[in-house]
């Protein structure tokens, strides 16, 4: 099955050393390389003859030698075709087993770009930017400083508060299901006794006009939104 020839290959690169790293959790280096891929071409191998699919039929009777005869010419072109098909498809498997090869460490090296593009931004203060002496005295070297200390509390608040939000809005969503739930259990019972009443009135000949109306289906309710104070919080 496919599943298990992925599973013997991925097996066989964990066991080499230049493809180890394509099934490997580390990433993937400028030194991670895989070779360059091979071109095989068929070899040369003694043609069926062809003409025998083309070749007009003998009229409607052949004798035995005849008929010998063409099966034989018949089935040695059928094992000289059954070797040309076999090598092409080896040769198709090889070409397959390099583009699996060559996506594996597409993958990986894509893992890498994103994972350097996407660096988090350091908090840290630079007390020296560009390896340059500073007056830790210098007005403007403790004002940023400062604006530096003020960013790093302004983001941890923001983190906190997105993490107070998430947890309020998970609560809020399974108060929300709860109400659901129970306006859903009301409104099954509702119909219940709608449909008790109608069937009472029908048995005394009440017309269908003046049967009470199906009660409504409630209208799900949506999680309750923070409200926000003039400050923003």
């Amino acid at each position: 099955t496919p599943s298990k020839r992925i599973r013997l290959m991925t097996a066989g690169l964990a066991t080499t050393s230049s493809g180890s790293f394509l099934v490997s959790k580390a990433r993937v280096t400028s030194a991670h390389k895989i070779s360059a891929p091979v071109i095989n071409r068929p070899p040369i191998l003694p043609q069926p003859d062809w003409s025998l699919i083309t070749a007009p039929r003998p009229g409607e009777y052949e004798t035995k030698q005849q008929l010998l005869s063409r099966i034989e010419a018949l089935t040695s072109g059928l094992e000289l075709a059954q070797q040309h098909v076999t090598v092409l498809r080896a040769i198709n498997e090889g070409a397959n087993a390099q583009l699996v090869i060559q996506d594996m460490l597409g993958q990986k090296q894509n893992e890498s770009l994103y994972s350097a593009e996407n660096k988090k931004k350091t908090d840290r203060t630079k007390l020296f930017p560009e390896g340059k002496g500073r007056h830790l005295t210098d007005e403007k070297f403790i004002r940023e400083l400062q604006a530096g200390e003020k960013a790093k509390t302004d983001n941890a608040a923001a983190k906190a508060k997105r993490r107070v939000d998430r947890a309020a809005k998970k609560v809020a969503k399974v108060a929300a299901e709860k109400e659901w739930q129970a306006a859903m259990e009301r409104h099954k019972e509702d119909v219940k006794n709608w449909e008790d009443e109608c069937k009472r009135l029908r048995d005394q000949k009440v017309l269908k006009k003046d049967l009470p109306k199906k009660p409504a289906r409630p209208v799900k309710p949506k999680p309750a939104k923070e409200t926000q104070g003039p400050d923003g919080s």
